[in-house]
């Protein structure tokens, strides 16, 4: 009994110690709470933790984040990766992949024209490698002999060919107003219209079909003989139009309009003339003869206004509704207008009358257009064929061949001209006439 009571009161001495010591505590540390500056530090420090916490809680969503991203990407990757395999051919993926590439193959005026010119550029290169002394000499004889005055003045840039810069001057791409000086400059030097047209597609920078560039230099040409036949004097007095030296000089600097507007007097006049004529036979020739001037008229319009040369070409279809130039120039414009349709049944027109009249031209121009039609409603192989009779016709004449090292030194000769020159030579047909 006595032992439980000593040990009953040893433990009130320790719980009463506890207690004692847990007063001693909750006494300081209300002591410390009610200082200033004890409660200062600890807000100092409160706020320095939730600081912390937060740039870690930052930090960990960042890293997922990030994490998140390239999981992305790399699934993007992996998807990208599984498109380019190959699929395994079918038998009719197979044949419809060989009749696309054969008609890739062929397909020249599908393919952008930086192609075009950089073919061109290494074909130049390699005739120049491959191009001899002895050659250059036997072409020179040959162009002196054809036409010796000009020739002479080709034989010029021999000297820049010497120093191996003969091209240096020459800007070959240009548009096609600044190439009508060329035009005119190589018409008054009696240059073949095919070789001619053969330097413009090579020159050219705008997207002209072989037909317009040929059609333009024919036009060109036919307004600089009818200047020469003196054709304009007559409605020139019943109207106040520019000389013919005039409009030349503003033709060669890129202004067709002189020269259109002297077309236009004439045109009206053989309109009228045939109008008051009785004699049918007769009425059909001028009215032929009108709508060829109508062409000329609206292919120097295409220039600047397709609308305007759309109106010329439909005017001689009206005149001569068999002319198979007016047709053909009328589907070209309705083509560069994006009036497909209309230019598909105006093609159809040409190609109705060009194997009537056996006009190769004409046929491979619609050819053209026609197997691009074709192609866009999925008749490959119909489209391949047409192509190819289009490109054989336009490779047998030429007019896509590069130019060699001396034709581009005759283009640089050419360009060097001034316009008095060329006036003189362009009327130098008629001058020598009058002084006869």
């Amino acid at each position: 009994m006595i032992y439980q009571l000593t040990k009953l009161a040893l433990s009130r001495d320790v719980f009463m110690d506890i207690a004692n010591r847990f007063d001693a505590f909750v006494n300081k540390t209300e002591n410390f709470l009610y200082t200033t500056d004890n409660i200062h530090i600890l807000s100092l420090l409160a706020a320095a933790l939730i600081v912390v916490s937060v740039f870690f809680a930052v930090l960990y969503i960042g890293v997922k984040l990030f994490a998140f991203v390239c999981s992305i990407g790399e699934k993007k990757k992996s998807d990208e990766n599984k498109k380019d395999e190959p699929e395994p051919e079918t038998e009719d993926s197979a044949l419809a992949s060989e009749l696309q590439s054969e008609l890739d193959k062929s397909d020249k005026f599908l393919k952008p024209s930086l192609e075009k010119l950089n073919a061109d550029a290494l074909v130049i290169e390699q005739e120049n490698k491959i191009q001899t002394a002895e050659e250059d000499t036997k072409e020179a004889h040959l162009s002196k002999k054809e036409n010796p005055a000009f020739a002479l003045d080709w034989q010029k840039s021999s000297i820049n060919k010497a120093n191996g810069n003969q091209d240096s001057r020459l800007v070959l791409k240009k548009n096609i107003r600044d190439l009508i000086c060329m035009i005119v400059n190589m018409l008054g030097h009696n240059i073949d219209e095919l070789k001619i047209a053969q330097a413009l597609m090579f020159r050219c920078k705008e997207d002209w079909s072989e037909e317009s560039i040929l059609q333009l230099v024919r036009a060109i040409k036919e307004f600089l003989d009818l200047c020469n036949q003196a054709a304009f004097d007559n409605v020139r007095r019943l109207k106040d139009l520019p000389s013919d030296e005039e409009c030349i000089l503003r033709l060669i600097a890129g202004d067709a309009s002189y020269a259109m507007a002297l077309l236009e007097a004439l045109l009206d006049d053989r309109i009228n003339q045939a109008v008051a004529l009785k004699n049918a036979d007769k009425q059909h020739e001028i009215f032929q003869q009108a709508a060829q001037y109508s062409c000329c008229f609206g292919t120097l319009a295409e220039i600047n206004d397709a609308g305007l040369a759309a109106a010329s070409f439909e005017l001689a279809i009206e005149m001569c509704p068999d002319s198979t130039v007016a047709w053909s120039r009328c589907a070209e414009v309705y083509r560069q207008n994006g009036q497909i349709e209309k230019a598909n049944w105006a093609y159809r027109n040409v190609l109705k009358l060009a194997q009537q009249n056996n006009d190769a031209q004409q046929e491979a121009n619609a050819n053209k257009f026609l197997s691009q039609y074709l192609y866009d409603l999925g008749d490959s192989v119909k489209a391949s064929q047409l192509y190819m009779q289009s490109k054989n016709y336009y490779d047998s004449i030429g007019i896509n061949r590069p130019l060699d090292r001396k034709e581009l030194e005759i283009l640089e000769q050419i360009d060097s001209s001034d316009s008095e020159k060329i006036i003189q030579s362009v009327l130098g047909i008629r001058q020598n006439l009058n002084s006869l």
